[in-house]
């Protein structure tokens, strides 16, 4: 019953989307941690560059078409939508899939979502092979 009402398949793409904004965050903060030895340094780096994203999201919602044609935006605010990993995740493309018009222009979002990971995870895990761990 719920598949005929639910489109699967764009919420599939939302949360599989989310998923490798997750993870492109989490191998941010992995990376700082595995950089430091000390927790306030990688609290600050790791979390405070993902908060940082965050406000940069909020910020740039203010800039979005619809809030200034509401009134309540300034359309100079919309370039911290392009400054952060939130702003490649693209939910109204995202949410075509499944519709007769998808818009392809979350690939390659997605792909430098994926990318961001894969390297921070590689080289959190270089740097804690070769890391001096102080007892």
């Amino acid at each position: 019953m719920i598949v005929g009402e639910v489109d699967v398949a764009k919420y599939a793409a939302l949360y599989g989307g989310l998923y490798l904004l997750t993870e492109a965050m989490a191998s941010i903060c992995y990376l700082a941690s595995c950089l430091f030895n000390l927790s306030k340094y990688a609290l600050a780096l790791g979390g405070g560059l993902n908060v940082w994203f965050f406000i940069c999201s909020l910020l740039g919602m203010f800039g979005s078409e619809s809030m200034v044609n509401v009134g309540m935006g300034v359309e100079e605010l919309g370039m911290f939508n392009h400054v952060s990993l939130i702003g490649l995740f693209d939910i109204d493309a995202l949410g075509t899939v499944g519709s007769g018009a998808v818009d392809t222009s979350f690939i390659p979002k997605l792909i430098a979502l994926v990318v961001v990971a894969v390297i921070c995870y590689t080289a959190g895990a270089i740097r804690f092979q070769k890391k001096d761990l102080p007892l």
